[in-house]
């Protein structure tokens, strides 16, 4: 809002959020994402639940925190096409670049956060309070990782502080072992910071991704209807029509 001509500070200051959340996801569209399950219930019906996934996570959190995407560089135009007020950054490359970059993003002087959890789109079961509580163990703690039952990457957070050190070397792709990972990453952390407390949090209970219509099935007791209300209703189609 203007002020005589100047920008008003105070409405500003208010607005600025220093906490951001990155959604990992491609543009969901048929043929392209969630095929796996696609498989089972048509692609056309899968890219259905991928946008409500994202839809969701947007608009329950969008209030609360910065929300950056982060994808594929051919998804950019999409997005930008069908969520013109998203931030998007969209990469060349794995899963590991595309997000390594949407949380550089989240740090840089664009958003200026103090505090940046990454997350996989499709993890229904993780609720506001998960969310919320690894923002404030980042306080604590430099860097926070989750992974999912079919050892993918689930969750990584981590503060501004220990986005200095980090060497983003670590190899986080979805092939890759996690407790390799984990031990690298807390060896690396062991060299550079010996004099500080332990910086790494690893929440040991895996989170549950939706992939197939199994997960769908075992996953819909535990679907927060107030988090995720359009993947909530859509899943719900599915599992009482099979």
């Amino acid at each position: 809002s203007m002020v005589d001509g100047n920008v008003d500070n105070t409405k500003l200051k208010t607005k600025m959020k220093l906490e951001t959340l990155v959604i990992m996801s491609k543009y969901p569209e048929a043929g392209y994402s969630k095929t796996r399950l696609g498989e089972s219930i048509g692609f056309e019906n899968s890219a259905d639940i991928a946008k409500a996934f994202l839809d969701d996570l947007i608009l329950t959190y969008q209030d609360k925190y910065n929300i950056v995407v982060g994808g594929p560089a051919e998804d950019t135009e999409k997005f930008l096409e069908n969520y013109p007020t998203l931030t998007y950054v969209g990469s060349k490359g794995s899963v590991h670049v595309q997000m390594r970059n949407a949380i550089k993003y989240a740090f840089s002087q664009n958003l200026n956060s103090n505090k940046v959890l990454a997350i996989n789109a499709d993890l229904p079961t993780l609720k506001q309070k998960n969310i919320s509580d690894i923002f404030e163990s980042l306080n604590d703690y430099g860097f926070v990782i989750q992974n999912t039952n079919r050892n993918k990457f689930g969750l990584i957070g981590m503060n501004k502080e220990y986005s200095k050190k980090y060497t983003w070397g670590l190899p986080f792709d979805t092939s890759e072992d996690w407790p390799k990972i984990i031990d690298m990453g807390i060896s690396f952390l062991k060299r550079t910071l010996v004099k500080q407390k332990p910086y790494t949090k690893w929440i040991r209970d895996p989170l549950r991704d939706l992939d197939t219509l199994k997960d769908m099935k075992e996953l819909y007791p535990d679907i927060s209807k107030s988090d995720f209300p359009a993947t909530f209703n859509l899943v719900k189609k599915y599992v009482s029509d099979n």
